[in-house]
């Protein structure tokens, strides 16, 4: 129970001890009529609780006082203590709000002091007291049981990978330029030295070519021009004359000669 609802049940449990003491009826009888006769038993009444209140007993008219009435006063006399002792727990409930709104106070200037003093000048967001460099309330973004009721705020970075990446990020990027830049270039000649062999082969697969259509022409003119010599020689002619031999007139040459 919050100390308002504690306050308000208090004042409510006063307002119905005035309202019960207010109707006590004394030896039994009803309350007075109002006007004068009313108003002036409720003078005596009140003059009466003054009376025992400052004497530390009930003023009786005398002697032979009433039952009704010593019950009356005995009433009265509990409810008085356990109003002053309702009000006594009021006013320290009500002390101790006032003490906890001051403390509540102190604690956001201190805060906000520590804030300002530790805030660097351009920087938007504060996750928390950037003054003292420690470790903060949750310690990583994986952890099960963290102070607050979310696991990760948007843009936190508590194991700093961020930073870490930042930081890596130009070595990285540079190599990886580099390493691509270098892949690039090995493509690029691989590229072209596979097309310059595909034109050497094509330039010996047309002279290997070439070579053999001369070598079969030359061939073809030597088998014609073998044939014709044949066609044309003595040899085939049956001449008398070539198996001439030139020892004598009577001599031929047998491999030239026919019969």
């Amino acid at each position: 129970m919050t100390i308002k609802k504690q306050i308000t049940l208090i004042e409510e449990i006063l307002y119905s001890i005035s309202r019960r003491s207010s109707s006590v009826i004394i030896d039994g009888c009803e309350p007075a009529e109002t006007g004068r006769g009313g108003s002036q038993a409720t003078n005596l009444q009140r003059q009466a609780e003054t009376d025992w209140r400052g004497r530390g007993r009930p003023q009786l008219p005398g002697a032979g006082a009433s039952l009704g009435e010593i019950q009356g006063d005995a009433a009265e006399m509990h409810f008085a203590e356990e109003a002053k002792r309702l009000s006594d727990l009021a006013e320290l409930l009500e002390k101790q709000k006032r003490e906890e709104i001051v403390e509540e106070q102190e604690g956001g200037r201190v805060s906000n002091a520590g804030t300002e003093t530790g805030v660097q000048e351009g920087v938007r967001f504060v996750r928390s007291e950037p003054a003292e460099e420690g470790t903060p309330p949750r310690i990583s973004a994986d952890e099960p049981c963290p102070i607050s009721g979310v696991q990760k705020l948007a843009g936190e970075d508590l194991g700093k990978q961020g930073t870490d990446a930042e930081a890596e990020e130009p070595g990285e990027g540079g190599a990886d330029s580099h390493a691509l830049q270098l892949a690039e270039e090995q493509e690029e000649r691989r590229r072209k030295a596979v097309a310059d062999l595909k034109e050497d082969n094509k330039t010996i697969a047309e002279e290997f070519r070439d070579m053999n259509l001369r070598d079969k022409i030359s061939d073809d003119i030597s088998k014609k021009k073998d044939i014709e010599y044949n066609i044309r020689s003595d040899l085939l002619s049956e001449d008398p004359n070539v198996a001439r031999s030139s020892f004598g007139p009577n001599r031929v040459v047998p491999d030239r000669w026919k019969g």
